[in-house]
């Protein structure tokens, strides 16, 4: 083998190292939780907690976000980006006014 070749091999098995830690990173980063609050009109959920979760994008977050006013119980994943929490909506439930 080259030293060409070797260098070469060095290489890809750094940037295959790389992408199985950003994918595990990716895959801990979706942990699961659930919050009860209430959808305001700023497309976010007020924790009863007091915490105040933006409503992150995708369909399910679409209709979520036009529940204004309504108590719900909210399952997804937190990322927080610019000391915002967001919420990635998995699904979500009504539980009343």
């Amino acid at each position: 083998m080259t030293r060409r070749e070797k260098f070469q091999c060095a290489v890809l098995g750094i940037v295959l190292l790389g992408i199985v830690f950003v994918f595990t990173a990716l895959v801990m980063a979706e942990e699961t939780t659930t919050i009860t609050g209430t959808v305001s009109n700023l497309h976010q959920i007020v924790g009863d907690d007091g915490k105040v979760y933006q409503i992150g994008e995708g369909i399910v977050g679409a209709e979520l976000g036009r529940l204004v006013g309504t108590k719900v119980k909210v399952t997804g994943g937190i990322e927080e980006a610019e000391g915002e929490k967001i919420l990635t909506v998995k699904s979500y439930e009504m539980i009343g006014q």
